[in-house]
């Protein structure tokens, strides 16, 4: 059982045991070589390194070797998410598993998922209380009312115009009926056709 501290643990890599051993600083250490692996960062997602074993090459992404070698065995069709959404942090202590919905749930909780910023749908509409689809919005996601609305109608009816005028016609007709607070209206500027 781990217990956080801050010395230094080395323990073996799971699958690779007695070549690699990782530290609960998220630090690799080549046995047979005697030195640190410098990890790599891609575009999207957590530090790698490249482990061999039986001459095949194979990258390994840290935060899942130091789970395995320090908390125990990764669940089938679970991810390991880092509670703080630094994915440079891989000490034991910031790790769990969970789905990948939790995962995207973290990243909106902690504000490191793109769209927890965005404030307004790609046609100028407030993204707010009462221009949100609720079923999107109980899987993490938000997306405009009004234009979901006016997707669908204009798709029914193409005569009604665009989706553009459509989603402005739905957004205005939201307040009016008192689902968008007049605040949030006269933020609302509609977008220059």
């Amino acid at each position: 059982m781990y217990q956080p501290t801050n010395i230094e643990q080395w323990r073996p890599v799971v699958g690779y045991e007695g070549l690699y051993e990782i530290s609960n600083k998220g630090r690799v250490l080549s046995l047979r070589y005697n030195r640190m692996l410098k990890p790599w960062k891609p575009p999207r997602g957590g530090l790698q390194v490249h482990l061999t074993k039986n001459k095949t090459r194979k990258m390994n992404q840290i935060h899942r070797m130091v789970y395995s070698a320090f908390i125990g065995e990764i669940p089938d069709e679970h991810v390991v998410r880092h509670l703080n959404d630094n994915p440079e942090d891989n000490r034991p202590e910031n790790l769990i598993t969970g789905t990948p919905q939790d995962n995207t749930n973290d990243m909106l909780r902690n504000s490191g998922h793109y769209r927890s910023k965005t404030t307004a749908c790609p046609r100028n509409h407030p993204l707010v209380e009462g221009n949100l689809v609720l079923g999107q919005l109980k899987r993490g996601h938000r997306s405009c009312l009004s234009c979901d609305r006016a997707r669908i109608r204009v798709k029914r009816n193409p005569s009604l115009g665009t989706l553009k005028d459509e989603s402005d016609r739905i957004f205005r007709k939201l307040h009016d009926d008192g689902n968008i607070s007049d605040a949030a209206y006269m933020s609302w500027r509609p977008a220059k056709q």
